[in-house]
């Protein structure tokens, strides 16, 4: 399950202005940073009012982004400074920012908390959100302290901010910081999605995508998708565009899914990317286009995707764009490792034993296969338990061996059921067991290993 973390670090600030009883005069938001005379106009009214604070917030606010003025953060730090002091919460949240990333001032994070609080006190939504943060993760000089951080974080999504209640519903979900409770997770992402938040649609999405913490329902999954996609949210789009592909909850529409991965793409979604590949690796709602497949993982791998990277070395280990290339094969499922994905450390492992688009070197394919083992892949503990039962990579150690081979064997390994089962019967590594040899080899043999079924007695099951 895919969910999106609410972002809490702003590089720019970009909010509509507040208004209050002469409202600086009656403005038209879409002309203030597009039109100069008019933001400056604007700027003007507001200075009239410079004894108001919802005034002095906007003027802070134009001089930061450079709105019909050249951007000053000293001067923004000014007039919000004194936005704060007369009572205006967005003043008092925007400077702890600014105090936090050191625009128009050094760094601080002492004055930057202090502002927050200012802010919490003022009754700032996203003040609670940033200080609520702060303290749930022992931030910025505050000790670390769950309950308040979530009690702060709580009182954000109570008073309908979107990001405290997309956050609350990633903690809930992933059990970080608060005890996993998918149902809760739940009610905090339709809250944020009932505003039409994209972030809260998307994510609503993914639990009924995947049955998670509601019952399964891909028409529901796909309203939601559509309607965060609609917003141009380039995870939801992805989301929408691997439905088309895959047929749940609409017709199977590889064209469509085309369009909407494309459109996701160009929004740098790698696993959009890597999704668009596979349609131009096999001619699926596009004319076929290798190359254009390969240049498209390419760019999913430049941005971490581990799947993409794999896809390339498979394309190469097997001949596809043409020929096979086993170096090209072994340096991408290698990267593709490094960015996290197991089994193609195992792959990079074998190579490296096999001696295929490289010099044989067993250290090397020992270090890939304890990577792979890592993070669990089961044909990775085999060829672990093979090195340490050859002594070929490492030196000979029944007791490892059989080790290994019990992990790969719980997950399904029929190889290492089968390993296993000679150990047993020998008694190598492990107390000699007849019966324990037999439920391994009947195990394997069900499962249509040959050799098992002959230590069994028995033909090959059909």
């Amino acid at each position: 399950m895919r969910l999106t973390k609410c972002s809490l670090a702003l590089a720019s600030i970009l909010m509509s202005f507040s208004s209050f009883s002469d409202d600086c005069f009656t403005h038209d938001d879409s002309k203030i940073g597009t039109d100069d005379a008019y933001t400056k106009s604007f700027m003007e009214s507001c200075l009239a009012h410079q004894d108001d604070p919802v005034a002095q917030l906007n003027l802070g606010i134009l001089y930061y982004n450079g709105y019909g003025v050249d951007r000053n953060y000293g001067e923004a730090l000014k007039w919000l400074r004194k936005g704060a002091e007369g009572g205006s919460a967005q003043s008092a949240y925007v400077l702890g920012l600014m105090y936090l990333n050191g625009q128009g001032v050094e760094a601080d994070a002492g004055e930057a908390v202090r502002w927050q609080r200012k802010g919490v006190e003022l009754g700032s939504p996203k003040s609670m959100l940033e200080l609520g943060t702060y303290t749930l993760l022992g931030q910025n000089g505050i000790k670390r302290n769950v309950t308040e951080g979530l009690r702060l974080i709580k009182q954000a999504g109570e008073q309908g901010l979107a990001d405290a209640q997309n956050y609350l519903g990633y903690l809930y979900a992933k059990g970080e910081d608060a005890e996993q409770d998918l149902a809760k997770a739940v009610i905090w992402y339709r809250k944020a999605a009932d505003q039409g938040d994209a972030m809260g649609l998307y994510n609503t999405g993914i639990f009924y995508r995947d049955g998670t913490g509601v019952k399964q329902d891909w028409v529901l999954a796909v309203r939601f998708f559509e309607k965060s996609a609609a917003q141009a949210y380039g995870p939801a789009l992805t989301a929408l565009g691997e439905l088309y592909c895959e047929g749940n909850g609409v017709s199977r529409d590889y064209m469509q899914a085309a369009e909407l991965l494309s459109e996701a793409a160009d929004l740098g979604e790698s696993g959009a990317m890597y999704d668009l590949g596979l349609l131009y690796s096999e001619g699926n709602g596009v004319r076929k286009d290798i190359e254009k497949g390969i240049d498209l993982f390419r760019q999913a791998a430049a941005l971490g995707n581990d799947d993409a990277a794999r896809e390339i070395a498979l394309m190469y280990d097997t001949g596809r764009p043409g020929k096979k290339d086993p170096k090209e094969a072994l340096s991408w499922y290698m990267k593709s490792a490094e960015l996290g994905n197991a089994a193609s450390a195992n792959n990079a492992g074998t190579m490296y034993m096999n001696g295929e688009g490289t010099e044989k070197n067993y250290a090397e394919a020992l270090r890939w296969f304890l990577k792979a083992a890592e993070g669990g892949d089961r044909d990775a503990l085999q060829n672990l338990g093979v090195i340490y039962y050859t002594g070929n990579g490492a030196e000979k150690d029944m007791g490892k061996a059989a080790g290994y081979f019990a992990e790969a064997a719980k997950l399904g390994n029929i190889q290492a059921q089968y390993n296993l089962g000679i150990m047993y019967r020998d008694g190598e590594g492990v107390a000699k067991n007849l019966n324990a040899a037999a439920k391994l080899f009947s195990e394997a043999c069900t499962a249509g290993y040959q050799d098992a079924c002959r230590e069994l007695g028995v033909g090959r099951p059909e």
